[in-house]
């Protein structure tokens, strides 16, 4: 079923999500839209490059005195190698150091060391509040604040100490992490927040809407200079 957005934003932020970055190289549904597939009738772009390579490396050529449409082709072509390369990144605890390669072994890592069940804690959330949820824990442990009374600690171990002896890894109030600033991550490619699943899809474009509305609203609030003509 083909999806309508209602603006370019709204798309934008949809493909970043679903990770729509690419035309998938596979789909031959594409291939009409490529002139170098109507070079030779009868053969694709897929089979041209494999006869490249064939000559390249029969040959011994570095490539460099191939013709320019194939050095395109060869450019092209290796815009597509991460397509189907799934490069598992390694996905840090909430609360302390550890990483971990499974999104389950994460999720058990911080249930059982530290009490924090987060598929508990987030079901009733969407998309946008358990990524607001994460970064807000994200940017408290990272400034050694505790995420329910916001105490200050001299270190991660003194934070954590504090929170297990007052019961504060758990759940903060809503009002805390409910906050535009919190679209924004704490740390750069956080692998954490590429695991958390959509559990109202169907509602997706206007949590998208609604989440770039509220992003506008800040950008405006911290710029009030272009309001001034």
């Amino acid at each position: 079923m083909r999806e309508v957005f209602k603006d370019r934003n709204v798309l934008k932020e949809h493909m970043r999500k679903k990770a729509h970055k690419r035309v998938n190289p596979n789909n031959e549904m594409y291939d009409k839209f490529y002139i170098i597939n109507y070079i030779e009738p009868g053969k694709s772009w897929k089979e041209r490059e494999k006869l490249r390579r064939k000559k390249t490396s029969h040959s011994g050529s570095t490539g460099e005195d191939e013709d320019d449409d194939d050095d395109s082709e060869g450019e092209d072509n290796g815009d597509w190698s991460d397509w189907e390369d799934d490069i598992q990144q390694p996905i840090v605890c909430l609360f302390c150091e550890l990483s971990l390669s499974g999104w389950a072994a994460v999720l058990s890592h911080m249930k059982n060391q530290h009490l924090f069940n987060y598929e508990e804690h987030t079901l009733a959330l969407d998309f946008y509040e358990q990524v607001k949820l994460v970064n807000y824990i994200r940017r408290q442990v990272y400034r050694n604040h505790c995420i329910i009374c916001d105490g200050e600690f001299s270190c991660r171990n003194e934070l954590l100490k504090h929170m297990v002896a007052e019961k504060h890894i758990d759940m903060p109030q809503r009002s805390l992490w409910n906050q535009p600033e919190f679209y924004f991550p704490t740390y750069e490619n956080d692998a954490f927040l590429c695991q958390i699943d959509d559990k109202k899809e169907e509602e997706e474009n206007s949590e998208i809407s609604g989440a770039l509305d509220e992003i506008n609203v800040l950008r405006d609030s911290a710029l009030p200079g272009d309001h001034q003509l």
